[in-house]
């Protein structure tokens, strides 16, 4: 009995011997094959990372090169040379690496695509049994390079050069244009400080066109205050202008502070009321005394005293301003050309001047003080801080002196010249006029008052802009930072550039507009960091 029970337990053994036998005949090539095939797709892997980098490395050097032919040339020698640190001849074994030639070809309107393929042999450990020592591997990688407009809006405000920041700004924004493509991407500059100018005109060859773009921003001189609002509506409408909803529309913002001036349709100033004065009229033979003199004479009219701008003077008169009738001027308090005139004190009921499209300036932190205008928006050369006096206000106060401009006008409008609010940002409660012909305006006599009302023109203008879903502008924007400045007026908002920007790290970010970005810069000495710091964004959303 014993014996039989050992004799069936020494043929289940040898049974099982067999069918092991048997069956490492098929396990042992399916385990190799895994193993390979394992050691296929790290190798696959390692090249598609090598061929990718190299096509998204060469997509960003397009820049560089006059023309397709070179920028191509550019761009085929550093995808290599990514591809070789990435994937090495050897690397886990593989051999026969073939180093891409990169093709660099027309894929849209504005479009450049870069595909890079790259293969190598890599080897094989169990498959060799079988005479297979060696399999190819291949992979391919793309990346498209968007050209760009760009509009660069540069702040030239007195506290630029007061901080030793003028230079150090334009140095930073030429090494800024130079990684940009001529001739592919298009760059223009608009400087501003009280009125904006068109320092570069947009164009595609903005380095070799005469003058270059370089040279223009060599002449930028920084002076007089800081017309934000002005200056990125002006270059919206140039985006607008250039009508290309296919490429990366940028508006790259620079400033250093907040914005002291602004751009309306201003209201003659048609009644009396009650405001702060304006300064000692020079022309006076008499002492100072806060009224004005109830004639009909012009000359003596100017002779009118409010010579505190920390006091208020009840009844101050209608603007002097004239107008033309039948190529004869006339001041608000007489009749067309004859019959009864109007005195000071009971002006012409039917006299409505045009409202005068120009610059008010002198935004500070202070209630009292200095205003100034009515300047012409458009400055009459890249280095002139404004436009000049604005033309065609014969009889105007601020024709004598830009600081008698609250004589003239009678408020602070809630729209500025480009539709931007003056309202809505920032409160404006107290800053308006609480009783009298005028209540419940913007008063144009406080500089407190045109501080906030332009940093909402600002921060609306920038919503305004990012809303154009057609060609979805994206802002840019660089704050330099004053170590010294103790005026929050004058120095700049963060809040205010993060939001504007549509930063991802903004009080109110939206993924319903374009995401751009805000960069600090805490120093004129890290300046070029930031411009760098925004190129380096821009070109890889490009891609």
């Amino acid at each position: 009995m014993g014996s039989r029970l050992r004799s069936k337990e020494l043929r289940r053994k040898g049974m099982a011997v067999i069918i092991t036998a048997i069956m490492l005949v098929f396990v042992i090539p399916v385990v190799g094959l895994a193993i390979d095939a394992a050691v296929l797709y790290t190798i696959k892997a390692r090249l598609q990372t090598a061929v990718d980098a190299g096509a998204v490395a060469a997509a960003r050097t397009l820049n560089k090169g006059l023309t397709l032919a070179e920028q191509a040339g550019n761009a085929q020698a550093k995808a290599q040379s990514y591809f070789n640190a990435n994937f090495p001849e050897g690397e886990m074994g593989a051999t026969q690496v073939t180093v891409p030639t990169p093709d660099v070809s027309e894929s849209g309107f504005r479009r450049r695509t870069v595909t890079v393929q790259g293969s190598a042999m890599a080897p094989t450990y169990f498959m060799r049994v079988f005479g297979y020592t060696r399999t190819m591997v291949r992979a391919t990688g793309t990346a498209t390079r968007r050209d760009v407009n760009i509009i660069m809006v540069m702040d030239r405000s007195g506290s630029m050069q007061n901080t030793g920041s003028c230079t150090p700004m334009k140095e930073a924004a030429k090494d800024f244009v130079s990684l940009f493509a001529n001739g592919r991407d298009r760059i223009g500059v608009i400087s501003y400080s009280t009125s904006y100018y068109n320092a570069f005109n947009h164009t595609m060859d903005f380095l070799t066109t005469s003058p270059n773009i370089n040279s223009r921003i060599d002449a930028i001189t920084c002076a007089g205050w800081t017309n934000s609002a002005t200056a990125i509506s002006e270059a919206y409408n140039q985006i607008y202008a250039i009508d290309e909803p296919g490429v990366l529309n940028i508006i790259l913002f620079f400033t250093d502070g907040l914005p002291t001036a602004g751009t309306a349709n201003f209201p003659i100033k048609r009644l009396a009321d009650t405001r702060y004065g304006y300064g000692v009229n020079s022309s006076s033979s008499s002492p100072p005394n806060g009224t004005y003199r109830s004639t009909t004479d012009a000359s003596l009219n100017n002779k009118e005293q409010f010579n505190s701008s920390g006091t208020n003077y009840a009844n101050m008169p209608p603007s002097p301003c004239r107008h033309t009738v039948g190529g004869t001027y006339y001041t608000w308090y007489q009749t067309n050309g004859g019959g009864t005139k109007y005195l000071q004190t009971s002006p012409n009921p039917n006299w409505t001047p045009a409202s005068k499209l120009g610059v008010l300036a002198g935004g500070s932190g202070n209630s009292t003080g200095t205003t100034q205008g009515l300047y012409a928006p458009l400055a009459t050369s890249i280095t002139a801080q404004n436009g000049g006096t604005l033309s065609g206000s014969t009889g105007c106060r601020y024709t004598s002196s830009t600081n008698y401009v609250r004589r003239d006008i009678s408020f602070i409008p809630d729209l500025d010249a480009y539709g931007n609010s003056t309202r809505g940002f920032v409160s404006m409660s107290g800053e308006e006029f609480s009783s009298g012909s005028y209540s419940g305006q913007i008063r144009p006599d406080k500089p407190i008052a045109i501080a906030k009302a332009f940093k909402n023109a600002t921060y609306n203008a920038a919503i305004r802009i990012r809303g154009d879903t057609r060609i979805q502008p994206v802002f840019y924007i660089i704050g330099l930072g004053d170590p010294n400045a103790t005026d929050p007026y004058t120095a700049v908002d963060t809040d205010l550039l993060l939001r504007m920007s549509n930063d991802t790290t903004s009080p109110e970010y939206t993924d319903t507009q374009p995401t751009g970005m805000f960069v600090f810069a805490p120093d004129n000495s890290q300046l070029n960091a930031a411009f760098v710091r925004v190129a380096s964004e821009i070109l890889r959303i490009a891609n």
